[in-house]
């Protein structure tokens, strides 16, 4: 099994992630090809977000296979708030076999530190599985650029 690798600057990666925590402490995230693209991790909330993040708001992105995990967002943003004075991050994604379940180890590289947990896959069967929405479901759609504006703007 290959791994993939995605470089960032902390400050954005820090900002995807104050966002996704500003919204929901857990979120769906189907990384591919194209960057990521992420959603509340339980569809029958009231309000569900997608947040599209793509490729080139990354320094450096490779990726095999596209895959969809669990991420807990204040767990990320723990990890990230450690590391102010290093300017790269670099995220390994390794699929690896856990109780003969697929999951996948991700590990965060800040110079010569590094912080590493065992996050869930999601097959595609389980991401298809929508609960009938009701009334009162509101979906937002937002990007990346649109959180950008709005920090600016602060």
């Amino acid at each position: 099994m290959s791994s993939n690798k995605i470089i960032s600057d902390v400050f954005d990666l820090k900002e995807i992630f104050n966002v996704l925590n500003a919204i929901v402490d857990e979120c769906r995230i189907n990384i591919s090809e194209d960057g990521w693209k992420v959603s509340t991790l339980d569809p029958a909330n009231v309000s569900s977000v997608m947040l599209d993040i793509p490729d080139e708001d990354f320094k450096d992105y490779h990726i095999d296979n596209p895959f969809i995990i669990e991420l807990e967002t204040p767990e990320i943003l723990k990890i990230l708030e450690d590391k102010e004075d290093y300017q790269l991050v670099e995220i390994t994604v390794e699929p690896i076999f856990e109780d003969n379940t697929e999951k996948y180890k991700i590990k965060f590289n800040f110079g010569r530190i590094a912080h590493s947990f065992i996050s869930n896959k999601i097959s595609e069967e389980k991401k298809r599985t929508v609960p009938v929405s009701t009334k009162d479901n509101v979906n937002i759609s937002i990007s990346l650029d649109y959180f950008r504006e709005i920090i600016k703007s602060l």
